[in-house]
């Protein structure tokens, strides 16, 4: 709604829009935003970005929207920016990096929208920006164990299961089944419990405990295993 108000009461500096409320919002909302007018000139912004970035908002006042950009994405902004002035664009989003006062560099999530009069006349842009450094982070660590866990399922010289939190099987790969001699159909759904001996079940079932509501992260153990044939074996679980 605020940003819609913004577009609808812009008038060249949006002097229309009540100071208070956009002051309110500048101060409180957990974004970097930036208004520039017509001619690209930062005319509003907020500490929130300033902060992002290492400056004082005067020093951000005085320099132009896109020296924060790293020289890698700059291209591509001043590109859609063009778009946006001759009306190709209404909005664009774009994962970028920027570079800090300090000379580091993060990644912002930027959102840029035209600002227009009631004539349908460009007065301006504005520009917001959410760090996502850490959400990045974590993506990237979510990919790169994901790739490890394909990379240990498709290993035919491993036998590996993937197991709900209640001790069920999801999923198997074929070098367990050819290790146990059963078919994948066979699995799912069922306990590890008949792959064991039975006087290995306990143990089992003792450290998937911890594992599930104590917090261990890791249990390996050599326990006696149980092929569909009745043939045992020792095998190292981990």
């Amino acid at each position: 709604p605020f940003f819609q108000r913004l577009k609808k009461n812009s008038k060249g500096k949006v002097e229309a829009l009540e100071q208070e409320q956009l002051k309110a919002i500048l101060t409180n909302i957990n974004y970097g935003i930036s208004v520039s007018d017509e001619n690209g000139k930062l005319i509003i912004t907020n500490q929130r970005w300033a902060d992002m970035l290492g400056y004082t908002v005067e020093e951000v006042l005085s320099m132009p929207p896109h020296q924060h950009t790293h020289p890698d994405f700059k291209p591509g902004s001043l590109e859609r920016i063009e778009l946006l002035k001759a009306g190709k664009l209404d909005c664009y989003q774009v994962e970028k990096k920027y570079i800090r006062k300090d000379g580091t560099v993060f990644w912002g999530m930027n959102s840029v929208s035209t600002l227009r009069d009631e004539s349908g006349r460009l007065t301006g842009l504005i520009g917001i920006v959410q760090d996502i450094d850490r959400q990045r982070e974590v993506d990237q660590a979510r990919k790169s164990y994901q790739r490890r866990l394909n990379a240990l399922y498709e290993n035919p010289s491993i036998a590996a299961l993937f197991i709900s939190p209640d001790g069920l099987i999801q999923e198997g790969n074929s070098a367990w089944c050819e290790l146990f001699g059963v078919q994948v159909h066979d699995l799912w759904g069922k306990p590890v419990d008949p792959f064991l001996q039975e006087q290995e079940r306990e143990r089992y079932r003792q450290q998937l405990h911890l594992i599930r509501d104590r917090g261990v992260l890791r249990y390996r153990e050599d326990l006696r295993f149980i092929r569909f044939g009745g043939e045992c074996f020792w095998g190292d679980l981990t």
